[in-house]
């Protein structure tokens, strides 16, 4: 038998429910009464005049509390004197509590099989499969479901993610977006998940991957960043759902390193000849456009073809009103906060309403903000909010306390996820640094009573390893900061002059090279404080300071292992491009040639630097330093970085080096020969058109060129065969329909306690 909680529908969704088992059990037409006035009905049936069959539904989780609210409807029940009375609740019912009922409605209830408990109706649903699937949000959510995904593989901070998953489905409302996601994982084995900040992006991309799993799949991978990890934990032969949240960055375009738009188009590859995996990739619209104009392979690839936009058009009205009343109904508003908003049906303004977002929903519910107004002004100030969504911020940003303010923004100059320890450090060295401005201190006691302000409002904070992680509530929070830090020029430079970890500096700090769209996702570094920068910047690079982004290793999370000078270095010179032109050598005034040659730093992010230093005013010959660089070379990977760099630096005598030439033929031809996983012959065939690019072909020997050009062909025919997985994911989605009767219906409802 099914075994479904059925605490997971609002009352609206086991009313429904309720009604259509009924329906199919009972072979009849049932009126429905959810205005929430009913006397005592909320589903009727019968054949002719007042002979009829009344039933009410009760959603509680304890039988006290169903007994407490039977206690109240008898002397309704008396007044109806119904032929029939029959009751529907989510509480599992022992046979001496239907007893206790029958008593309480005598006559009324004629049979105990008309007092339908939890396990009744999971019987019910058992029987009836089409109106199974139709309540999708209550099959992902069956007991069962959880306790299999429960026992299936995650991995690094894939038990973060899932976790996080399980709290949502609650609130979860199924749309057209999730067929159309569901349909492009089908055909192409991966799907981009894109749109505007908060319109549920990353929730579509949770929902598919837990139905992904409920499905059969073994395994989920979360992908926290760095597509390596990916790599490294594909594994053939096992069904793996792989998640990769802000693959392009969280807020703004964030490039990945040397070659990620190749080894991204190489996985994708991978996966989709692969029978048995899926990837499921989210995206800010704007930052994908971006990437698209920098990354020519995503153009040439189309990676356009597997790409879900999420917009208002994949909400139809019902869902609209569907998603405000979940969040309406689990806050457990005060009745007189829900009479204004169905007062002259006010939440169609909400529902209609142009800037129409969830998140915004979420800020004012969720978040509480709707407890700082009266009933009579939760209405107005609701619909203010969709017409000024910064405000949703603003407000309570404005009421925090001037130490829970400032904590707020040196987290945000942090980036996305710290541990609390980090924050606590910068937030009191931001305050020792500062004390002559702000006169601000932080100790023990004044940091608990920080954390407590922002708590479930501006952060969340989860235990992950014995450690305390800590994250903006969403990423509207961190757009709201930056937008804020771009008025005041002086908290700019207070934040710039406390930096204590080398992110500090970049993370949302920019230097503008030219007007952009994208400029208000930094904040812009105006030539007044160049020279606060380069102060901070020096005394990063003297006083080797720590990262405190976070990264995942061998399934524990740490500080950044990719964190160094030169890393320090590659990001300061993104975001600070104008600097540098202005003040030139000032990287080369901290240059250390142990740092070239240190091999705890990846061969690509040394080459990198190389390229970019001005080996003129340096004392140090750069042929040396190239000659212990090939020397390095392990992979056709370091071909391509090595022969960059050699381009870049105007070395072109350098590419007819024999003892180079003679390196690079045998680490093609031992990786060619080594191949032993798909998703590595997409690599390394990416790999080779890149070396194309910078060596020009007859400087190889006319043996292995012939040899080259038989193994390119061979790896441009090979074409895997895209299988299905013999996995089933039709569903039935339920969707009200757009007509104003189901609406009302529905939002009326929020009257029933």
């Amino acid at each position: 038998m099914t075994n479904y909680d059925f605490q997971i529908l609002q009352y609206n969704e086991l009313e429904l429910l309720t009604r259509d088992l009924f329906q199919a059990e009972f072979n009849v037409y049932i009126e429905s009464f959810r205005d929430g006035r009913d006397l005592g009905i909320d589903l009727r049936f019968g054949s002719t005049g007042d002979d009829k069959t009344v039933v009410q539904v009760k959603r509680y989780k304890e039988w006290k509390d169903l007994k407490q609210n039977l206690k109240q409807e008898v002397e309704k029940v008396q007044r109806l004197a119904p032929r029939r009375y029959m009751i529907s609740t989510s509480v599992a019912l022992s046979p001496e509590n239907k007893a206790e009922i029958m008593q309480m409605f005598s006559p009324y209830i004629i049979d105990a099989g008309d007092i339908y408990g939890r396990d009744d109706l999971n019987n019910l649903i058992g029987k009836h499969n089409s109106i199974e699937r139709k309540y999708y949000k209550l099959w992902l959510a069956s007991v069962d479901i959880l306790q299999a995904i429960a026992n299936r593989g995650v991995v690094n901070r894939s038990k973060f993610e899932l976790d996080q998953i399980r709290e949502e489905i609650g609130l979860y409302v199924q749309n057209d977006s999730f067929r159309v996601a569901d349909d492009i994982l089908k055909e192409q084995r991966y799907v981009i998940i894109s749109g505007i900040p908060g319109i549920g992006k990353t929730t579509l991309a949770r929902m598919l991957s837990y139905h992904l799993l409920a499905q059969g799949y073994e395994e989920f991978v979360y992908v926290a960043g760095d597509l390596d990890d990916a790599t490294t934990l594909f594994q053939e032969g096992r069904k793996q759902v792989f998640f990769f949240d802000d693959f392009l960055g969280a807020n703004v375009f964030e490039p990945s390193g040397k070659g990620f738009d190749k080894r991204l188009i190489a996985f994708i590859d991978a996966i989709r000849r692969a029978k048995d995996k899926v990837l499921i990739l989210t995206t800010r619209e704007y930052i994908l456009s971006e990437a698209k104009s920098k990354y020519e392979v995503f153009k040439i690839r189309d990676i356009d073809i597997a790409k879900c936009t999420v917009d208002l058009s994949s909400y139809s009205r019902y869902v609209r009103a569907n998603i405000l009343y979940n969040h309406l109904a689990e806050a457990n508003l005060p009745n007189d906060y829900i009479e204004q908003l169905l007062a002259n049906k006010q939440y169609r303004n909400l529902i209609d309403h142009p800037n129409y977002n969830p998140r915004i929903i979420e800020a004012y519910i969720d978040n509480g903000a709707w407890k700082k107004y009266p009933a009579d002004q939760f209405v107005t100030n609701f619909k203010l909010f969709f017409d000024k969504p910064m405000m949703v911020w603003e407000y309570a940003f404005t009421d925090l306390d001037v130490k829970a303010r400032y904590a707020l923004i040196v987290l945000t100059s942090m980036g996305d996820k710290v541990f609390l320890k980090d924050w606590k450090s910068a937030f009191s060295h931001f305050c020792k640094e500062t004390y002559s401005d702000l006169e601000l201190k932080c100790g023990d006691h004044e940091w608990s009573r920080v954390l407590r302000i922002l708590e479930d409002c501006f952060i969340r904070t989860k235990m992950y390893d014995g450690d305390i992680i800590v994250s903006h509530f969403n990423p509207s929070v961190r757009d709201f900061i930056v937008a804020y830090l771009n008025d005041f020029r002086e908290i700019q430079r207070l934040l710039i002059k406390s930096t204590l970890y080398m992110e500090q500096l970049y993370t949302i700090f920019k230097v503008s090279d030219k007007p952009s769209i994208y400029n208000c996702f930094y904040v812009n570094i105006e030539k007044d404080l160049w020279d606060s920068v380069i102060e901070s910047f020096e005394k990063v690079v003297i006083n080797s300071s720590l990262s405190c982004e976070l990264s995942v290793f061998g399934g524990r999370v740490y500080r950044n292992q990719h964190c160094n000078k030169i890393w320090f270095y590659l990001n300061f010179s993104s975001h600070y491009r104008r600097l540098l032109e202005v003040n030139k050598g000032l990287f080369e005034k901290h240059f250390e040639l142990k740092d070239v040659f240190d091999k705890k730093i990846s061969f690509s992010h040394r080459t990198t630097f190389v390229a970019m230093l001005d080996w003129q005013i340096l004392s140090v010959d750069l042929n040396k330093v190239v000659d212990r660089l090939i020397e390095e070379i392990a992979s056709t990977e370091d071909c391509r970085d090595l022969l960059e760099m050699l381009t870049e630096l105007g070395l072109n005598e350098r590419l007819k080096d024999q003892e180079l030439l003679a390196s690079i033929e045998t680490i093609i031809s031992c990786e060619i020969d080594s191949i032993s996983k798909t998703e590595e012959i997409d690599e390394v065939s990416s790999l080779l058109d890149d070396i194309d690019k910078f060596l020009p072909l007859d400087n190889f020997n006319c043996n292995f060129l012939e040899w080259l050009g038989e193994v390119q062909e061979a790896l441009k025919e090979y074409e895997g065969d895209y299988e299905d997985d013999g996995y089933d994911r039709e569903f039935t989605r339920y969707d009200g329909g757009n007509d104003d009767i189901s609406i009302n219906e529905m939002m009326s409802s929020l009257r029933v306690k």
